[in-house]
């Protein structure tokens, strides 16, 4: 049997002074290749499971494993640089600089982990491709709509072949339409075998993955 690609054993997050507890004793297992949901009510604690798995934040208690490895033995240096090869992300909002073009702003994280001038417009390209922003690669992001902004967000997300893609509540800012493209895309990446963990309140959205899980009070419910 094969090992999971992410596994939380009894983590817990605690934030202060003063103390909060925004997660509690959570076990969950993320196998390679899963599209899995995350629900629950403001609070509960949804986005702070989405950054231990991503490791912005550590867990306070419990371990947490990536691909067997146990990352609270890495060094800060080592969590920074396996973030960096095995995440992208997703955000409501979609953070592009306005005054930048589109491929400049797809091009940023390749520019962060040092990938060689040479071969970047070609990973741009592709990734622009597997968004269908192709043709808007040379236009400032300050004139794309709220669809293509975060169409464009998700390029940027996918541009260093992660192995894993984090989005919290990437529909939250689109009407239905744009939505709908965005969750497209989703459906073709997790077919391509990349591996999905997003957050919604929308729970239609969330029955398109093929798990979902709710969080209340930072305790994770199923």
């Amino acid at each position: 049997m094969s090992r999971p690609l992410l596994e939380l054993r009894g983590v817990s997050r605690v934030y202060g002074p003063p103390e909060v507890l925004a997660l509690q004793e959570i076990n969950l297992v993320v196998p390679r290749s899963e599209f899995l949901a995350v629900t629950g009510a403001s609070g509960s604690g949804k986005s702070t499971m989405l950054n231990v798995l991503g490791l912005l934040d550590p867990p306070s208690s419990g371990e947490y494993q990536v691909n067997g490895q146990d990352i609270t033995m890495l060094r800060a240096r080592e969590v920074d640089q396996l973030r960096s090869r095995l995440f992208g992300f997703v955000f409501q909002a979609s953070h592009m600089l306005p005054e930048r073009t589109v491929a400049a702003n797809v091009a940023l994280p390749l520019r962060i982990a040092g990938v060689p001038r040479s071969t970047r417009p070609g990973r741009v390209w592709k990734s622009l491709e597997r968004v269908g922003l192709v043709q808007r690669a040379q236009a400032r992001a300050s004139s794309l709509s709220g669809g293509e902004r975060q169409r464009a967000a998700i390029a940027r997300a996918l541009v260093n072949e992660p192995e894993v893609l984090l989005a919290d509540e990437p529909t939250g800012n689109l009407d239905a339409e744009n939505a709908e493209r965005v969750m497209t895309i989703f459906d073709e990446l997790r077919q391509a075998g990349l591996t999905l963990v997003m957050i919604t309140h929308n729970q239609e959205l969330a029955e398109r993955a093929d798990r979902q899980v709710v969080l209340s009070d930072g305790r994770l419910l199923a």
